[in-house]
């Protein structure tokens, strides 16, 4: 308060009234008297406004914004100081990461006091900032598809707070496929046929199994040959086909290659398990064959068997009867 007390006096030509002030609290206000009352008269009050700003500004972002599931991005934490002087922080600075993104990096950025864990970026309370502002960058990665959130905390600091920044990060499933065949997809009964497994990884970074894939082979079906196909952690028994959880589809896929016999004639539908993956997941897949029996081939007469001579006398008997009929002809 600043008061002048009742009875003083206000020169010719008039005088006045200087004070120091400040304020700790950002936004505008409007400073109003008391009106002025003397023996000569009242006059009404007078009003100034005042504007305190913080000093201090906060600007977030990831880049890039996208990535594939195991991709990595840059966070950039700018932290801003348009004052003539260091500012401090009253409060420590934090930003912890959403659910399924972490840190890979230490801070690159030119801040100081700040701590780096695979969840939280922390700057000390009484930690300055310098006149221009100064940044904090970490490496951050995700193998979540969607999109989240980035929030930090508000920057307290003493001229004043700065409100939470945000920044969205999204990560993209990788297209993963599954697809089988048989070649061919018709045999003889007793004879081979190859079954081709192809699991696809159309991202830009490798996937791994977060459950087993398996290919349990129909009754009457059989696996004759280990796996000749691409894809590693692959074991086969004669009636299945496993690819253990933590394996790797790598960028752009691989094959499961095995040699299959039937031992009976029959259609069988061969029918995998889902392939789940860090990346998303694809429905099992389905293949048919059809298994037959072999032609018959019709057997040999032997040449001097009753029967041949006897075919073979009326072939010669009806041979000279149409010679003859041509003769009379």
């Amino acid at each position: 308060t600043v008061t002048m007390a009742s009875g003083t006096t206000i020169a010719p030509g008039g005088c006045t009234i200087v004070v120091a002030i400040t304020s700790s609290t950002p936004g505008t206000v409007t400073n109003t008297t008391g009106s002025l009352q003397t023996n000569v008269g009242t006059v009404p009050p007078a009003s100034a406004p005042i504007t305190v700003t913080t000093g201090s500004t906060l600007v977030k972002t990831i880049v890039p914004s996208t990535i594939a599931p195991g991709g990595t991005a840059a966070l950039t934490l700018a932290l801003g100081n348009a004052t003539a002087a260091p500012l401090t922080l009253t409060a420590p600075f934090t930003d912890t990461m959403p659910a399924g993104v972490t840190t890979t990096s230490s801070n690159t950025g030119t801040c100081t006091g700040v701590t780096v864990t695979s969840t939280t970026i922390t700057m000390a309370s009484g930690t300055s900032i310098p006149v221009g502002g100064c940044t904090i960058v970490v490496t951050v990665t995700s193998s979540t598809p969607g999109t989240v959130i980035n929030t930090t905390s508000p920057l307290q600091t003493n001229a004043g707070t700065t409100p939470p920044a945000t920044a969205p990060l999204t990560v993209v499933a990788a297209a993963i496929t599954l697809t089988k065949a048989f070649t061919p997809a018709q045999i003889v009964v007793g004879s081979n046929a190859t079954l081709i497994l192809t699991l696809g990884n159309a991202g830009l970074t490798p996937v791994t199994l977060t459950a087993p894939f398996t290919d349990p082979m129909p009754s009457g079906l059989t696996i004759t040959s280990p796996n000749t196909g691409t894809c590693p952690g692959v074991t086969v028994t004669p009636t299945l086909i496993t690819m253990s959880t933590g394996s790797i589809v790598p960028p752009g896929g691989c094959t499961i290659i095995v040699g299959v016999q039937a031992s009976a004639v029959g259609s069988y539908v061969n029918i995998t398990s889902q392939l789940a993956t860090s990346g998303g997941s694809s429905p099992p897949a389905t293949a048919p064959i059809a298994v037959v029996v072999p032609p018959v081939v019709g057997e040999p007469i032997p040449v001097d068997s009753p029967f041949a001579l006897a075919l073979l006398l009326l072939m010669l008997a009806a041979a000279g009867a149409m010679q003859l009929r041509r003769r009379r002809l």
